[in-house]
């Protein structure tokens, strides 16, 4: 082997090298990585697919979004009854959610990813709002 294409070899490895050590190829968070390809997204949205009505999925740094937003505005004196059923009704389902980050977190390589769910009547009041880790 000439010297010329032995020096080429070694660069070559070198740069290799410095792209495993520094990382290239991983994402800085979840939102880099959904919005770098189609096949990322479909990949991401098929981990945190949940049907549910009037509910839209974003994701934002390492956080998937879930938002429901109902037909209707809750009267003000329904407003607490309403998020005490929404939050007795989703506590069952938060092992669920917990398992959607832990699978992002396994599958994309990503370490602390949440999911948030945010329920809103028609005028946009909050009515839940929970923040849910891997861990939980």
């Amino acid at each position: 082997m000439s010297r010329n294409k032995k020096k080429s070899v070694v660069i070559a490895g070198l740069l290799v090298l410095s792209m495993i050590i520094s990382g290239c190829g991983s994402y800085e968070n979840l939102e880099e990585y959904y919005n770098k390809g189609e096949s990322e997204k479909e990949h991401v949205d098929a981990i945190a697919d949940i049907e549910a009505e009037n509910m839209t999925m974003t994701v934002s740094g390492n956080v998937i979004y879930y938002d429901v937003v109902y037909d209707s505005a809750f009267e003000p004196e329904l407003r607490e009854y309403a998020s005490q059923q929404i939050e007795a009704e989703l506590e069952s389902m938060e092992p669920v959610f917990a398992a959607i980050a832990k699978t992002v977190e396994d599958e994309i390589s990503i370490k602390d990813v949440k999911v948030q769910l945010t329920y809103r009547d028609q005028s946009g009041y909050v009515l839940y709002e929970d923040t849910i880790s891997s861990d939980e």
